[in-house]
């Protein structure tokens, strides 16, 4: 049966192969050093089962366990992931199951594996975007705030209307609805690659923020946040325009950088534009963004509270935009700014 699976070849080695009599009789040490070349596990108890598992969770690897009998709910219960399939499996087999299969269907586990990687990868990813670009609108909506002449008071349609808030209520929602449904639909909702397949189980001690992804975040927050900086206090003298349309050169470059931002989370991948072609959703959400963009300054300025902005501003707001990807791209092939430890200095004695 393990050979018809392609678990063994016919001519395995030594040692792949091992009955759950002569494997429960090992000492600990033994154990321990064999455990890793075992493929098939033959008439094992229920207790050489348990055994394995832990041996496997020792050795630093993370185990799931198939169960089907009452005799595999302890082994259920010790795996980092227990499945079974819910049409076989008795209740007790189920209630000790982390992932219940309603479908009597072996390759289905592969996947349950792959989405639940590309399920993982999709948070990492949304965290990271979403970090950078709230941290973003802070900074900027605090320092429009402090730097204007008339502070913004208590009564939120007396500041729309005085013009004494960084942002209209119209752009506040227009943000709002980037950095959180449209970003999301873009990041969470795409089918995993194949890719996630192909590298090993990530360590269960690793963080949900990692090192690169924190470098990735204050790289695109302190980039966003200078360049906005400079609009906001030099952008009159700088592009000749009045106050209204440095306020429209701040909150186009924003946004044109969050569409920007979301492409670079996929800057990482193997393949990029053939897996990029593939996610129409993920393209046809960026397009959206910078449609919608273009018709609130252009076409509803008087409603959005907006300039209209000559060629020469829209190709300086895009390039900035885009810079953000190099920025990516440079981040990403330093390395990691965590990792770099200070070497020690060791007195000589003589």
């Amino acid at each position: 049966m393990a050979t018809k699976c392609g678990i063994i070849e016919t001519d395995y080695q030594p040692g792949e192969l091992i009955e759950g009599e002569e494997f429960r009789k090992f000492s600990s040490e033994e154990r321990m050093k064999k455990v890793e070349n075992i493929r098939v596990l033959a008439r094992a108890t229920p207790d050489d089962k348990v055994l394995m598992v832990q041996s496997l969770k020792q050795k630093g690897h993370v185990v799931a366990f198939l169960g089907r009998g009452i005799g595999d709910a302890q082994a259920l219960r010790e795996a980092n992931v227990g499945l079974c399939f819910g049409n076989q499996g008795a209740e007790i087999v189920k209630a000790c199951s982390a992932i219940v299969i309603s479908y009597k269907d072996f390759p289905l586990i592969i996947d349950i594996l792959r989405w639940g990687r590309g399920i993982y990868d999709s948070v990492q990813i949304f965290t990271q975007y979403l970090l950078s670009a709230t941290f973003v609108a802070l900074v900027i909506d605090f320092a429009m705030a402090v730097s204007s002449s008339e502070p913004p008071g208590f009564d939120s349609v007396a500041d729309v209307s005085s013009g004494r808030i960084p942002y209209p209520v119209f752009q506040l929602l227009w943000m709002k609805l980037i950095g959180g449904t449209l970003a999301a639909l873009a990041l969470l909702t795409e089918k995993p690659s194949q890719d996630v397949m192909q590298r090993p189980p990530r360590n269960l001690k690793e963080p949900l923020m990692t090192t690169k992804m924190r470098n990735n975040i204050w790289a695109q927050a302190l980039y966003q946040i200078a360049i906005f900086l400079v609009i906001h206090f030099k952008g009159k003298s700088l592009f000749n325009v009045n106050a209204k349309e440095k306020d429209t050169l701040v909150l186009n470059t924003y946004i044109l950088c969050q569409a920007f931002n979301i492409f670079n989370t996929r800057l990482s991948e193997k393949n990029l534009f053939d897996e990029i072609q593939k996610k129409k959703l993920f393209l046809g959400i960026i397009g959206l963004i910078v449609s919608v963009q273009v018709i609130m300054v252009e076409l509803l300025n008087g409603f959005s509270g907006t300039a209209r902005l000559g060629f020469g501003q829209w190709g300086f707001c895009i390039a900035f935009a885009a810079a953000s990807s190099m920025v990516t791209l440079l981040v990403r092939c330093m390395p990691a700014l965590g990792n770099f430890k200070f070497p020690m200095l060791k007195p000589k004695i003589d």
